[in-house]
């Protein structure tokens, strides 16, 4: 069931109301002149998952960092 808050008990209670959210996982609302104005919305955190290119079909060329003469000539020039 969502909480409903005029803005003025939302000042008030804003800890208690995030609080709220957080340990019950409902929404609650924000009323401004009797009328819906926000919402606060419980997040939903992913664990970040590691070694994901592992998986893949990513590679890189084995002269990825070579340096390529014709493209150095164009950003710097002729060298002397």
């Amino acid at each position: 069931m969502n909480a409903f808050y005029n803005t003025k008990e939302a000042r008030n209670q804003f800890n208690q109301i995030i609080n709220h959210v957080i340990e019950t996982r409902e929404s609650v609302w924000i009323t401004k002149d009797k009328k819906l104005a926000a919402k606060i919305v419980p997040i939903e955190i992913k664990p970040r998952q590691l070694g994901l290119l592992k998986q893949s079909d990513f590679w890189i060329a084995d002269d990825f960092d070579d340096v390529d003469e014709e493209i150095e000539t164009l950003f710097y020039g002729e060298k002397e």
